[in-house]
């Protein structure tokens, strides 16, 4: 339905559709980072 409808479905994930996550894929798929072997982060917000 979601998918009908246009919409994201997502329960208490919803970090993964924050700008911040779109920037990071996009300098990843650049290439500007060399070869990325491990991404780690802490993420909070208030």
């Amino acid at each position: 339905m979601a998918k009908e409808k246009g919409v994201i479905l997502a329960e208490a994930m919803t970090i993964y559709h924050m700008p911040l996550y779109k920037k990071l894929k996009e300098f990843i798929a650049s290439g500007m980072l060399g070869a990325v072997r491990m991404i780690q982060l802490n993420f909070g917000s208030y």
